[in-house]
């Protein structure tokens, strides 16, 4: 799990959180109240739509965004986010305290992990 998770809010612009995202390297970002509750969720994937379909990059994220997205608790096992994400499709789950975003983990997560144990596997 990523934390503090990026969060953008629903005023801010496409065109800033585009290029916010891309100099992150992020893939998904967490759309917040100024108060850190969970509202919604952009993509990359939904920014470049946008975009391709000669849509104004000055929209306002919460014009485009995905609300109410699939969140976890932070106390729900990893093993149990994994299933979430296989099951639903998704590459991401925002990670909540109630409705206030405290993190975010996605499938490069998981990878990392996947990565770690098989090279300790690899080495017995």
């Amino acid at each position: 799990m990523t934390t503090p998770a990026l969060a953008a809010q629903v005023h801010h612009r496409v065109r800033s959180v585009a290029a916010l995202m891309d100099r992150k390297r992020v893939l998904h970002l967490p759309v917040v109240t100024p108060s850190d509750n969970l509202v919604g969720l952009v993509t990359y994937r939904t920014i470049l739509h946008v975009i391709a379909c000669s849509q104004s990059p000055n929209l306002e994220v919460g014009e485009i965004m995905r609300p109410d997205p699939v969140a976890v608790s932070r106390t729900l096992p990893c093993l149990r986010a994994l299933e979430i994400m296989h099951e639903r499709g998704l590459g991401c789950l925002p990670v909540v305290d109630g409705r206030r975003l405290v993190g975010i983990v996605t499938e490069s997560d998981f990878i990392a992990v996947s990565a770690r144990l098989l090279e300790e596997w690899l080495a017995r």
